[in-house]
């Protein structure tokens, strides 16, 4: 069920859209798309998407909203500095592997023009984005950016809840201490944007901003 707007929101957005958007055509995509990794990336110890620097359509499933509520209540759920910032799912939801997906509107000048506050859970929706990741290195985590001059079309709903937490181990993603730990790309890259649930760890640092898990094995 495609979600509907007043008329005149809907004409000034496509009025906006269709004046800025390049006259080019990209590539339509899924989630799974940008996100599975061949093998020798993976040996070379990299989470680069071979589409890095690529725009193209993405349609995803929305997991998390953007702001608490778009009509009195704006503030935003995640965002990075000012960016608002949700997280996709690939349409297939049986996938549990490279099925997830950052995505977040970098120009912070107006982000109402594209529609990206008004994406709730379980909205299908189709994007205009560009693929980049952060930090820009080769260990960076693959993200789309949505183009501002574009508009997100809403496409459909799936039923809620969107997607059950994935249980995985520290090990998938490291082992050993973090002043000595190995990386364990094969098994963790699969679930970078992935929302996945831990059991049984135990926190052994914090700060601020972060904190330190360990399981009884004494990965971290």
């Amino acid at each position: 069920m495609k979600r509907l707007y007043s008329v005149f929101s809907l004409f000034l957005a496509c009025c906006l859209s269709t004046s800025l958007l390049p006259a080019q055509e990209y590539p339509s995509v899924n989630v799974h798309d940008i996100m599975t990794l061949p093998a020798d990336t993976i040996n070379a110890g990299s989470l680069r998407s071979p589409m890095l620097g690529d725009t193209v359509w993405l349609t995803g499933v929305v997991t998390v909203p953007t702001l608490v509520n778009p009509l009195n209540d704006r503030r935003p759920v995640l965002w990075a500095s000012r960016r608002w910032v949700s997280f996709l799912r690939d349409v297939n939801l049986s996938l549990n592997e490279y099925a997830g997906i950052n995505i977040l509107q970098a120009d912070t000048s107006d982000q109402t023009n594209t529609l990206f506050d008004r994406v709730k859970p379980g909205d299908v929706i189709k994007t205009l984005v560009k693929i980049s990741n952060f930090p820009s290195g080769v260990l960076g985590s693959t993200q789309v950016e949505i183009i501002p001059s574009s508009q997100i079309e809403f496409v459909d709903e799936v039923p809620a809840p969107v997607v059950a937490p994935i249980p995985v181990n520290i090990s998938d993603f490291n082992t050993g201490p973090v002043a000595s730990q190995t990386t364990n790309f094969a098994t963790g890259s699969k679930y970078v944007g992935t929302l996945v649930e831990l059991h049984d760890v135990t926190v052994v640092s914090a700060t601020t901003f972060d904190y330190v898990i360990a399981d009884s094995n004494g990965n971290e």
